[in-house]
């Protein structure tokens, strides 16, 4: 009952204090479930927040920036310096904080244990994820931002398939036994997704402003792209928690509970 309240108290807080964007996004609506449950179970919480960095970094960056490139979404304020000129870290700071709270959720709600070292394949992980940006950023400093613009109204829809979809597909065929059990974690990702997205936009904390396949949802005034909801409140889940299994398989050292 509190995680569900919780979101709500965050929109509350947003609303009425006109709340920043580091500050609600990252803090109030990720962060604080994530560290509840870790004290509330009193768990240690080191393996998930390494994950999550590791995670994040090729998601954030490589998707980031051809979606912010191409005008997909736009944060129009950031309290950093913008990295490579278009994006705020506090992007980056959200993928971190939103990947820590699903596997919190996810681990109390299946009463799964944490592994105590990093497995082999998170290390493989990073390793290919090394790969990946050192391809980035050839890419970028040899050809400069305009070999990542695009302007489709399908980008949405191919980076939600092929950066998000496939994966999530083959890790789902994968651990097929484990699909049912995370659906309610999906769903309660999909409920703060839903409230996140449209207080985000209330507030002006970012904008979406390019061409989508799917007519977006109106809101407030603003648009909310079908496939945001799809694709982040949904696929993103689902990949976070396979992914999760699947790269922390490998490890025998299990803290007990």
């Amino acid at each position: 009952m509190i995680l569900v309240l919780l979101p709500l108290l965050a929109v509350s807080a947003s609303l009425y204090f006109k709340i920043y964007y580091l500050l609600a996004g990252i803090i109030v609506f990720h962060l604080v479930p994530g560290i509840y449950i870790a004290l509330k179970k009193r768990k240690n919480i080191m393996y998930p927040v390494i994950f999550s960095i590791v995670v994040s970094i090729p998601f954030a960056l490589i998707v980031d920036y051809i979606a912010t490139s191409s005008n997909l979404w736009h944060v129009p304020q950031s309290l950093f310096p913008l990295f490579l000129g278009i994006l705020p870290f506090e992007d980056y700071l959200w993928m971190v904080t939103a990947i820590f709270a699903i596997i919190m959720v996810s681990n109390v709600s299946n009463q799964e244990a944490f592994p105590k070292f990093l497995a082999k394949r998170v290390k493989t992980f990073a390793l290919f994820s090394i790969v990946l940006l050192g391809i980035f950023f050839s890419l970028y400093f040899i050809y400069g931002q305009s070999v990542f613009n695009f302007s489709t109204p399908y980008l949405y829809l191919i980076i939600g398939v092929c950066g998000f979809g496939l994966p999530t597909l083959l890790l789902g065929i994968y651990l097929k036994e484990s699909v049912l059990k995370y659906i309610p974690t999906v769903l309660y990702f999909l409920y703060l997704t839903l409230i996140f997205e449209a207080t985000a936009i209330h507030n002006s904390w970012w904008a979406f402003n390019g061409a989508y396949l799917l007519s977006p949802l109106t809101i407030f005034g603003k648009n909310l792209p079908i496939e945001e909801l799809f694709f982040a409140g949904i696929v993103g889940t689902f990949m976070t928690v396979f992914l999760y299994r699947f790269l922390s398989t490998s490890n025998r050292n299990i803290i007990k509970q």
